[in-house]
């Protein structure tokens, strides 16, 4: 199973974790769905903080992990670190398990959201933490060198060209056009990039361009992934993932060359 396949299920998981969670008091306790039902109900509503603890917070969690929107993830982040903070901190036959510990389930959902965390928030601590400290060890956003194919659709001037992708990151990627295309774009330009691997699968992302220059009869356009969402995010990560498998070597910047004043 791939990460995009397993955070679909994850979130799905979530979205409906309070009916797992009644399902499991009526097979733990073997009383009638209606008492059940009833106890929980009464709970729940005592109290806001408890309503939320039960009907809100998971599947909030799950809708979050599948939004497209950016500050979702990192909204998803928080709320992940809060339900693992709970379920750590969990007493014994309290509101919303009773039982002696929670059911093993919740453990493995928290788990598997803790792995998610990490592999989506992986690229920010190599750019802001491993690079500040080991830069001889991690490329700052791990940049391949790459040759995928690929093309762009730019919002407002209204045309599409094919290139080359010559290398890309979890950030964005360096997209190799021709000349007559190339004065076309600008800096600040937005639009869709869709990037074609070597199976032919596809992954469409938005971008702003915030590099351009030529060289070689060639136009070099420098873009930035715009509102990426997790399952996008994910996508990518397996790209460079396999990229780096079939002998992809990180990209370094070329160094400025020196100018020798006599």
């Amino acid at each position: 199973m791939n990460l995009t396949k397993l955070v679909r299920l994850l979130g799905a998981a979530l979205v409906v974790d309070p009916l797992f969670r009644i399902l499991f008091f009526k097979l733990s306790t073997k009383l009638e769905f209606s008492i059940v039902w009833n106890n929980i109900i009464d709970n729940s509503l005592s109290s806001p903080t408890m309503f939320v603890e039960y009907w809100v917070l998971a599947p909030l969690t799950g809708v979050l992990l599948l939004s497209s929107f950016k500050i979702g993830q990192h909204l998803y982040m928080l709320l992940t670190f809060f339900n693992a903070y709970s379920l750590m901190t969990y007493k014994a036959f309290s509101w919303p398990y009773f039982s002696k510990s929670p059911h093993w389930s919740a453990f493995v959902l928290m788990a598997v959201n803790l792995v998610i965390v990490s592999v989506l928030y992986w690229p920010l601590v190599k750019k802001y933490v491993l690079s500040r400290h080991l830069r001889h060890l991690w490329d700052a956003r791990g940049r391949y060198h790459s040759d995928l194919d690929g093309s762009m659709f730019i919002d407002k001037k209204g045309f599409e060209v094919s290139g080359r992708i010559k290398n890309i990151s979890s950030g964005g990627l360096l997209f190799i056009v021709g000349m007559e295309v190339g004065l076309l774009a600008a800096v600040n330009d937005e639009g869709l990039v869709i990037i074609r691997d070597e199976e032919n699968v596809f992954i469409s992302l938005k971008f702003k361009v915030v590099n351009h220059r030529m060289s070689e009869g060639e136009c070099l356009l420098g873009i930035e992934f715009t509102e990426v969402s997790s399952a996008l995010r994910l996508k990518l990560l397996e790209l460079l993932q396999k990229n780096s498998f079939n002998g992809g070597e990180f990209y370094s910047p070329p160094k400025p060359e020196r100018i020798n004043i006599s």
